[in-house]
């Protein structure tokens, strides 16, 4: 009896959320009326398995802006987010917009240390990647770095961006598929423009054949040790682990037995909430168990990690080895319960009719317990040949969208259209010097309901990525309790009594806060949001020299000091009512003792 309880329990929460969950395709009405196609005969097979998107804001006005290939009719497109829910083509990108090459895996990343994002694309048919330098003013030049001109490069199907050996600027690895290998996955940003080729330096080689076939790449600090690891997607039976060695060398890691057969797009963040990061994959599930050609049938896999790096597969058991002929994947909160969902984008056009079809499905997270396949009750009916697929708040109302690109069709831009009592946060965080975008941060945000962890990342889902963000699902919860940000460097900078609902730019202060000696406790604004008066208490357990409470702006500028203080035992209450006009938006209340910055605490003005 208890058994058929639970199952009508989990039915019944299953159709509430999806009711409540709906997608729209709003490509035409978007201003994303555009097609990939190949018209020079058969395409061939790297052709097939490539293209993709970008995601990133350009222009740094808050809406994320998009680049995507298109094939050998218009390389690709620049979209410009008007901030209206529709987009913009950048018809001067790149001057004509053409650019030799067939391009794959395009990837924003911060090439030159300065505020705006640029843009590095791959290619097919033996071209170099290409890099975009973003000038500030939509517009952008192309250069062609001569370090990736000296190697015979036959594609390059994704890149990915870390710091490898966390001095601040962003590194590249590039996959390739069906190549010989080189010396040519690692690449060290010097710093000065260039880039060096630094597989030997780093002892990483090829431990199967002589061929390579990486697919998706990403990076993540897995072991909790702060450097990024490298977990590689990679064809027939050849994924690997390789663990970063202080930046100093990788090692292929041995521990782990990794069962997936043809594994395709990757996803790696922290789904069950317990501080740790898992790592999805695409695959192929072939339901009728014969295999037609060289692929494997026993679907996706889920890694889930036990805090150390050791990974449990339990993708059957968890409910999402099916998605068909796999490829663009991503962990995201689509309902902002609190618990990241799975969406993953199919299809496959040649030898079996099988996959012609394969639908994007989406599967819903039962908190963390389990997934349930909810992709034909919210309506994201897209059965095309997708490939590369990115999640990212197009329009800024709270929820994550989905964009697909699709080899030989259309793209497809899929509203998300929640209608729920769940709150959210996004959170983007910047360095005020190198490693501007704060690659290899973590943010663990902290409500009654849920302890959550995020990843600064940037790539690859597979051709694809997600945007340097953010974004977390907060469920019925009215208050965030705390934000604690782990930046690249280790130090660790905590807000408190954070609002709800609201786009938050958080910019790294120069000195860490929280030092263990006189961490505060029960530290409170009121009221929050205000209008400009309000009361900052601190409460600490230990004694604090020459205290003062200094007003920061979201871009860490220090804009005003309080000097109205009520001393207690221990306690201390600020009144703060600003002398000059703020504009509205989020501020930082910081505690010093002797100068030292001891915990910061944010409120909203309105």
């Amino acid at each position: 009896m208890k058994y058929i309880l639970c199952a009508l329990l989990l039915t019944s929460s299953f159709f509430s959320m999806a009711q409540e969950l709906s997608f729209t395709n709003v490509s035409e009405i978007s201003g994303l009326d555009y097609k990939h196609s190949f018209t020079n005969g058969t395409a061939p097979m790297t052709f097939i398995i490539g293209g993709g998107s970008a995601t990133g804001d350009i222009d740094n006005d808050g809406y994320l802006d998009l680049f995507f290939t298109l094939g050998n009719e218009q390389n690709g497109v620049m979209m410009h987010n008007q901030g209206d829910g529709t987009f913009e083509e950048l018809e001067n990108f790149s001057g004509a917009n053409s650019f030799p090459l067939f391009g794959s895996g395009p990837l924003f990343f911060d090439y030159n240390q300065d505020e705006y994002i640029d843009l590095i694309i791959g290619s097919h048919f033996k071209e170099p990647p290409v890099i975009f330098i973003n000038n500030g003013d939509l517009t952008f030049t192309k250069i062609d770095p001569p370090e990736f001109q000296s190697l015979d490069f036959e594609n390059t199907i994704t890149i990915t961006a870390m710091d490898y050996n966390l001095d601040g600027y962003q590194d590249l690895f590039m996959s390739h598929w069906l190549e010989v290998y080189q010396d040519n996955h690692f690449w060290k940003n010097n710093g000065d423009g260039t880039f060096t080729s630094v597989d030997s330096i780093l002892g990483f080689y090829n431990p199967f054949l002589s061929v390579d076939n990486f697919h998706a790449t990403n990076f993540s600090d897995i072991n909790g040790d702060n450097y990024p690891d490298l977990l590689a997607c990679s064809d027939f039976e050849t994924s690997q682990i390789w663990i970063n060695k202080e930046g100093k060398s990788f090692e292929l890691d041995t521990l782990n037995n990794l069962v997936d057969e043809n594994a395709m797009g990757g996803t790696v963040a922290d789904f069950d909430n317990d501080g740790d990061m898992d790592w999805y994959m695409t695959n192929i599930f072939d339901n009728d168990g014969v295999i037609e050609g060289n692929w494997g049938t026993t679907g996706n896999k889920l890694y889930v990690n036990d805090g150390t790096g050791i990974f449990t597969e339990k993708a059957k058991e968890l409910g999402v080895e099916n998605t068909d002929w796999g490829w663009g994947t991503s962990f995201s909160d689509f309902n902002n319960d609190g618990y990241l969902d799975i969406i993953a984008t199919n299809g496959w056009p040649n030898n079996n009719e099988q996959f012609l079809l394969d639908p994007t499905k989406i599967f819903l997270s039962e908190n963390a317990d389990t997934f349930i396949d909810a992709t034909i009750q919210v309506g994201l009916l897209d059965s095309l040949q997708g490939r590369g697929l990115s999640t990212f708040d197009y329009d800024l109302d709270g929820d994550l969208d989905v964009f697909i690109t699709n080899i030989n069709g259309p793209v497809a831009l899929w509203r998300n259209d929640l209608v729920s009592d769940n709150n959210y946060i996004n959170i983007i965080l910047t360095e005020p010097e190198i490693n501007r975008m704060a690659l290899g941060a973590k943010i663990t945000v902290f409500t009654n309901e849920h302890i959550q962890l995020r990843e600064i990342k940037c790539g690859s889902n597979y051709t694809s990525q997600d945007p340097m963000n953010a974004h977390f699902g907060l469920g019925t919860a009215e208050i965030i309790d705390s934000i604690v940000v782990r930046w690249q460097d280790g130090s660790i900078q905590s807000h408190y009594g954070v609002a709800v609902n609201q786009h938050l730019n958080l910019t790294k202060l120069n000195v860490s806060v929280d030092p263990v000696d006189s961490s505060p406790i029960n530290s409170k604004i009121f009221p929050n949001p205000s209008l400009g008066n309000l009361t900052i208490e601190f409460e600490f357990g230990s004694h604090l020299k020459q205290p003062n409470c200094l007003i920061y702006n979201a871009q860490g500028q220090l804009i005003d000091q309080i000097d109205d203080v009520t001393l207690r035992e221990n306690s201390l209450s600020f009144h703060y009512n600003s002398a000059q006009e703020l504009p509205l938006g989020t501020y930082f209340a910081v505690l010093t003792s002797e100068g030292d910055k001891i915990v910061s605490l944010s409120f909203v003005l309105y």
